[in-house]
């Protein structure tokens, strides 16, 4: 059989692997750390290539030490649920009433990426045959042991390997009997082996959130296009900072939204569906050695603007989301030397 999904230890690291057999392709996954995709390599597939180096797998996401899982610098690979980003003192206003969640981001009095980032997920089933390998965790937010959110939720997370690609699917259904602020995403950094300044980005968008020094929104959600974030075409990021969502444009074919991050011989494709996933938070780390490529249903501090995405989830009600991500090879040409 080529595909298996089965338990594994890495570098004394407890995960579930997903692997291709043929191709050492492999997700790693990690229950105990609230559903994170830790590590990810894929292969090319080999359509039109004729060669081993299209079915040979490298990294594509940037992961935590095993030593650094506990601290989650970055939040890398996270799952963010139910809400995305920052919420500036943790406090909102939903339903008539305030509420206040506890502040994890010390340096900017911030609650910041959700609840279950840290929780254990359960494993509610694993299969693999020759077309893929399927694994299901999930998690249930009880309003008893959740400060500041007093709401029941069921988060179910999917994670697809196949041959030629990655897919995460989330699903959040609403188990109370009042209805549920949600917002939710996911937090991959797309490691870049030269560095980011030699990357180039493709991810067009309409419109970009305009936040102040505190990266909080301003209210503004100006146009991108003819400016600096207009990523219609590729673009090299060259030496610049970017901490920015940009509200997407949805591609008629697919009905979702493409991000591509050329990294010289191979380009990383990541794939959100629209909806709910209406934006990409793009972030560059000071390391500079990978692009956070964020799909998230809402901008930061949706909780207290709500025309930034927020979901008033009804009871039985649920909102689902699918992101994809696969290699392609992109042989060098000049245009994509350095400048």
């Amino acid at each position: 059989m080529r595909f298996d999904v089965s338990p594994e230890t890495t570098e004394g690291v407890e995960t579930i692997c997903l692997r291709d057999t043929e191709t050492g392709a492999a997700a790693h996954i990690l229950p105990q750390n609230g559903g994170t995709v830790w590590r990810l390599a894929l292969g090319c597939g080999t359509a039109g290539h004729g060669n081993d180096a299209a079915r040979s797998f490298a990294a594509v996401l940037e992961a935590d030490a095993p030593g650094e899982l506990a601290a989650n610098p970055g939040f890398r690979g996270r799952l963010l649920i139910p809400f995305n980003d920052r919420i500036p003192g943790g406090r909102y206003h939903f339903g008539g009433t305030d509420y206040s969640l506890p502040v994890n981001e010390p340096d900017s009095g911030c609650a910041v990426h959700g609840l279950v980032y840290d929780k254990p997920f359960s494993e509610d089933f694993r299969e693999a045959d020759d077309s893929r390998a399927f694994l299901q965790l999930s998690y249930r937010l009880e309003p008893d042991t959740s400060p500041g959110y007093p709401f029941a939720l069921l988060v179910t997370a999917g994670y697809h390997l196949h041959a030629d690609r990655f897919e995460l699917r989330l699903v959040v259904t609403n188990e109370g009997a009042a209805p549920a602020p949600i917002t939710l995403g996911w937090h991959p950094y797309i490691v870049t082996p030269a560095g980011v300044d030699e990357a180039r980005i493709t991810c067009p968008a309409e419109r970009f959130v305009e936040v102040d020094r505190d990266l909080l929104p301003t209210g503004a959600r100006p146009p991108v296009s003819g400016g600096p974030l207009d990523y219609e075409q590729p673009k090299r990021v060259g030496a610049r900072e970017i901490d920015i969502a940009l509200e997407r444009a949805g591609a008629p074919e697919t009905g979702g939204a493409r991000t591509v991050i050329e990294r010289g011989d191979d380009a990383v494709v990541l794939e959100q569906s629209l909806p709910p996933f209406r934006y990409t938070q793009l972030y560059i780390p000071p390391p500079r050695t990978s692009i956070a490529v964020e799909p998230v249903s809402a901008a930061t501090d949706a909780f207290n603007r709500p025309e930034l995405g927020l979901r008033r989830l009804g009871p039985g009600e649920r909102i689902d989301g699918k992101v994809s991500v696969r290699r392609e090879l992109r042989p060098r040409t000049s245009s994509d030397q350095p400048t």
